[in-house]
């Protein structure tokens, strides 16, 4: 190992190989520079090594310089033409730093052909698609890239785009899709326009126990569709002025769609305010907050029997519970309204069970990080004894984020279950009548009265 690293960054380099093997070591540290003048020394001594050019052309797009990388990809396939990894990493280049969509096709699609196993090639040929408009191909290929990785949360949420602008595309040119009723029911958006501001009432005056009408969830629920779509868009849309202006027309097809609705009256202050702001004007925070929303989405999707919510440490399936809430269709969404039901109080007093248990644990483990008897430590609390605690999965005793104990599940995961807790608790909360207002409902952790 000593002579590996001596005749990296010694005076012993000899070969085309070691300074390429050099800039990559370089790169890893950020390098970029350096890596480039050590492939320049690396094609000066063999012009003909694909992977000088290869390696320049990453170091390249790291700087920023997109022209250069190019060339160096298409000169590195010159050489070796047949290197799927090489033409996915110069589509790459088109799409994201060129917006050459249609080059970029042309080469994420020979990736395929090369290597029908790249997901990372079947997503970014979709989203490239998406951009085009080209929406039905879009969706084939994120369902190609999830048929690969199930996992793959890119994937699941550029879909959801996809099939939201496709739809926002055909009520724009006048095709529905809902058997030409476009207009739904004006008795239950009369009820609509009264009910939040009753339901404030009640809740301030605490006379009585309130929880929100199946009608109000309903209308809650696709308004956080809305918000976690606008999310999605304009994630999309940040850094690149072109797809800012392409969002636009999707931006006011959303608000026309809630107007045509009537559930403008069910849009709390900050989220009216972040679907009216112009593409491009939102904090990043804004956004991240936006794109979580889906897990109360799921939530409230799964108290109208519209959902199966996938267990606490398993993000929302977006383009599943999109399509049984007729997200964006006008006409079976209002059908979704008119007769939206709940299920039944006990169902939703036990996943607020859930969802406590799993927050608690979770936010004590941030605080104080360590392993701990959880099912012995609730079978002792008052709040939960004797309870049944289906719905959470232990190990070791402790709770379960995937298929390790909390204490040693990967930074990620665990950060990723808190941000599903978090959300899923405001939304089972609201359903018990926490707050008349969704925005208002707190999130304790108040199985240690904190």
């Amino acid at each position: 190992m000593f002579e590996f690293f001596q005749r990296l960054f010694g005076p012993g380099l000899k070969s085309a190989g070691d300074y390429v093997e050099r800039a990559k070591v370089r790169m890893e540290d950020g390098r970029y520079k350096s890596a480039v003048a050590d492939c320049n020394e690396a094609i000066r001594l063999d012009p003909t090594f694909a992977g000088a050019f290869s390696c320049r052309g990453y170091a390249y797009q790291n700087t920023g310089e997109t022209d250069k990388a190019i060339d160096d990809f298409t000169e590195a396939l010159r050489l070796q033409p047949a290197d799927a990894e090489l033409h996915y990493s110069r589509g790459t280049a088109y799409a994201f730093f060129q917006n050459a969509l249609d080059k970029a096709i042309i080469d994420f699609t020979e990736t395929i052909r090369l290597d029908p196993q790249h997901g990372h090639a079947w997503c970014n040929r979709g989203s490239a698609r998406l951009d085009m408009g080209e929406y039905d191909k879009a969706i084939e290929d994120f369902n190609e890239a999830l048929r690969l990785d199930p996992s793959d949360d890119v994937a699941v949420v550029q879909k959801f785009v996809a099939a939201a602008n496709r739809k926002l595309t055909n009520q724009k040119e006048g095709s529905h899709g809902n058997d030409g009723e476009t207009e739904p029911p004006r008795s239950w958006q009369q009820s609509l326009a009264t009910c939040r501001a009753d339901d404030i009432k009640v809740k301030e005056a605490e006379e009585e126990d309130w929880s929100p009408s199946s009608l109000r969830v309903a209308a809650r629920t696709l308004v956080l569709a809305a918000v976690v779509y606008r999310s999605c868009i304009e994630q999309r849309a940040d850094g690149q002025q072109g797809r800012r202006e392409g969002f636009e027309p999707f931006r006011r097809g959303l608000l026309d769609w809630i107007d045509s609705l009537g559930l403008s009256g069910e849009l709390d202050q900050l989220e009216r305010e972040f679907l009216e702001a112009r593409p491009g004007r939102v904090k990043e925070q804004t956004i991240i907050n936006g794109l979580w929303r889906r897990e109360g989405l799921g939530v409230l999707a799964w108290a109208l029997n519209r959902y199966d919510l996938p267990a606490y440490d398993q993000c929302v399936d977006l383009p599943a519970v999109a399509d049984n809430l007729a997200f964006l269709d006008s006409g079976c969404a209002g059908r979704f309204l008119g007769s939206a039901a709940l299920r039944p109080s006990s169902d939703i007093s036990w996943l607020s069970s859930c969802a406590s248990i799993v927050h608690w644990r979770l936010r004590q483990f941030s605080l104080a990080p360590g392993p701990m008897d959880y099912q012995e430590y609730l079978r002792q609390h008052p709040l939960f004894k004797g309870i049944g605690l289906s719905g959470v999965r232990f190990i070791d005793g402790d709770l379960a984020i995937g298929d390790k104990p909390v204490a040693a599940a990967d930074a990620d995961e665990f950060q990723n279950c808190l941000s599903i807790a978090m959300e899923r608790a405001q939304a089972v909360y609201w359903l018990q009548g926490d707050a008349a207002v969704y925005e208002d409902v707190d999130t304790p952790t108040f199985l240690s009265g904190c």
